[in-house]
């Protein structure tokens, strides 16, 4: 089984550069067998790549234990949803669904793509970046390597990963990140026939916000996995690996709002082709900080060979791309001057927003490299670096989201700015002040509500507006009104309800970050701990034992405003096959708090050491997360024509 992967492989790689220099010849000649021939190997590599993904998926339910990656990530006891999601769990497996998805994307560009010039050379780069991706299996990484010595046991998959968010968080993000290759190859190719129209920019557009809600639903599922799992409490602890899947998330949301200024206005021409190509090289480089070893954490693979390639990959196509740039940079200049009052110029403010975060959460992740390289050692800035950037820009982001709307294209005059800015400024200021006074008196937090309250309001009050001017024309009821303005402009409307989710999502971390209260306690057998309005009484402590694991935890009984509100048991599961223990928290979760628990020691006279938080809207942030989906697959959704 294993030589029929490895011949798969070897065969899709042998094929998809010969595809390359088919379709090349092809255009050059403009000879139609030729674009044929490279169009039906394209579809062939396709073939021979889902050929080698299932002979590992074939092993893998198998439990073939003579494969390594096979022998290294699985084992019988094992339950097959695991088993299946093994599949990425390693390096190998994880490159193969990652290559496996851009053929797929680039079966769908063939299927649904022209044979004209254009989408030939958009078909070439997308071969050339799954030749990369297939000489990694081929060689450093094959994931068909032949175990050492015949095993009648696996190693098992990593406690950490056999949790229901692990089946849907890594391919979620893959998606996203082979998904971003299609932008990429389509602005290279608008750079090589210097096609500056708009007839390309849609598909681009499309491509975009389909690799970007997938990330971002990504990396929701794995703070939501880390909050749940990793008993810290918290969903995001600016991991160096954590951080560098906003990378491209940053320059992706710059990239869809620079998208709609080209298309509606022809500016920012050169900039979309940028950030197109920034975009793809941030999930290389993301890739390479990840499974290099370069950097240390929790979520790497840890060292590998692949890092190398992945530089030099990354190095090639810099210089390339830029190179390109720089030579038809005056076919690509924007027309037109943008006004101060304009949406336009509301576009650049939140371009330069979304660039500059990415940036300053780059610099936080490099440093450790950089300091190695100077002191040698690595020295890591911490969350409150990042907590003092990030907070102030994400509010300066949702202030721009909340003004945006009300700015028209080209010019907007003083009046209307003012008049349409009154109800938001207003309400804000009404939430903020009801919320001052009634919670925790955090100036802070209120302040960052008062900006969720305009950004939000400001959003609400355009669909208002715009359904009333609807109602105003037509004459027709309500949601009939509702319902033809969002039919007929998907984009716009799915993209004010992404920015509804983002205020939403916004709520969550305000709560979770000047509202938490995060503390720990010792208690001994029928001890109760009081914090708040809540308590947990210590009854009993709980052992099981089945074949693979032993699960100890402690029974509590849990009081809210003096009412029994049911039973906590906070554990620590010990794996035999994987030698580690891990704590399964017990979370009382509502939409306005969550209560976490972890049990993180227990004492020879079965006392417990606890620790206790009240995380308060953190379901905002999951619930935001839905919503986005929603709002971006409707954007997404082809435009109904009257």
């Amino acid at each position: 089984m294993a030589i029929l992967g490895k011949v798969a492989i070897w065969l899709s790689l042998l094929v998809s550069i010969s595809a390359v220099c088919i379709l090349l010849y092809g255009i050059k000649t403009r000879r139609k067998k030729y674009v044929e021939a490279g169009r039906t190997a394209a579809i062939l590599t396709f073939v021979f790549i889902t050929v080698a993904s299932l002979v590992l998926l074939v092993a893998l339910v198998n439990r073939n234990f003579s494969i390594a990656y096979v022998a290294n990530h699985t084992s019988t006891l094992l339950p097959l949803s695991y088993t299946i999601a093994a599949f990425w769990a390693g390096q190998e497996g994880s490159l193969l669904l990652w290559l496996w998805l851009i053929s797929l994307f680039t079966l769908i560009f063939i299927v649904w793509g022209k044979r004209n010039v254009f989408d030939l050379y958009a078909l070439s780069i997308l071969l050339l970046v799954q030749a990369f991706f297939i000489l990694l299996l081929a060689i450093p990484v094959s994931p068909f390597t032949e175990a050492p010595f015949l095993m009648h046991e696996g190693r098992g998959l990593n406690p950490l990963l056999q949790h229901f968010q692990m089946i849907f968080h890594p391919p979620t993000l893959f998606v996203g990140f082979a998904g971003f290759t299609l932008p990429f190859a389509m602005a290279m190719a608008a750079l090589l026939t210097r096609e500056r129209g708009i007839d390309w920019l849609e598909g681009c557009r499309r491509w975009a916000l389909f690799a970007w809600t997938f990330l971002s639903v990504g990396i929701f599922l794995g703070g939501l996995w880390a909050y749940e799992v990793l008993g810290w409490g918290g969903y995001w602890a600016w991991d160096p690996v954590e951080n560098a899947s906003l990378f491209p998330w940053f320059t992706g949301t710059a990239l869809l709002h620079s998208c709609v200024a080209y298309r509606k206005r022809k500016i920012l021409r050169m900039w979309t082709v940028t950030l197109t190509i920034a975009t793809f090289l941030l999930c290389i480089l993301a890739t390479f900080l990840t499974r290099s070893g370069i950097i240390s954490s929790v979520h790497a693979f840890g060292v590998s060979p692949v890092g190398p390639y992945f530089l030099w990959f990354m190095i090639l196509v810099f210089l390339i791309s830029f190179g390109i740039l720089i030579y038809t940079y005056k076919d690509f200049r924007g027309e037109g001057e943008v006004n101060l009052l304009s949406r336009e110029y509301g576009f650049h403010l939140n371009n330069l927003v979304m660039v500059f975060c990415a940036l300053v959460i780059l610099i936080g992740t490099m440093f450790p490299i950089f300091s190695s390289l100077v002191i040698g050692e690595q020295i890591s800035p911490g969350p409150k670096f990042y907590g003092r950037l990030a907070i102030p820009l994400g509010l300066i982001y949702l202030l721009l989201m909340g003004i945006c709307p009300i700015l028209g294209w080209r010019q907007t005059s003083f009046s209307k700015v003012k008049r349409d800015i009154f109800y938001p400024i207003i309400l804000g200021a009404i939430v903020a002040i009801a919320i001052y006074l009634s919670w925790d008196r955090s100036l802070e937090g209120s302040v960052a509500f008062f900006i969720c309250a305009f950004a939000a309001v400001g959003v609400v009050q355009t669909f208002i507006r715009e359904v009333r001017a609807r109602r105003r024309q037509t004459k027709k009821g309500l949601l009939v009104s509702l319902w033809y303005l969002v039919s007929t402009n998907r984009a716009r409307y799915g993209g004010l309800i992404a920015h509804l989710a983002i205020v939403i999502m916004v709520v969550g971390l305000i709560g979770t970050t000047f509202y938490k209260i995060d503390t720990k306690t010792s208690l001994a057998k029928n001890e109760t701990f009081e914090v708040k309005d809540i308590k947990l009484s210590y009854e009993e402590i709980s052992f099981e034992r089945e074949v693979d694991k032993e699960t100890v935890g402690a029974r509590l009984t849990l009081y809210e405003g003096g009412k029994r509100k049911g039973v906590l048991t906070p554990r620590i599961v010990y794996h035999y096959i994987e030698e580690t223990s891990i704590a399964r928290v017990a979370i009382e979760d509502n939409l306005l708090r969550d209560i976490f628990v972890a049990l993180e020691r227990i004492g020879r006279d079965h006392s417990v050491l606890l620790h206790v938080m009240i995380n308060p809207l953190v379901s905002w942030l999951w619930i935001g997360c839905i919503l986005l989906f929603i709002g971006t697959a409707l954007a997404f959704w082809p435009v109904q024509k009257p």
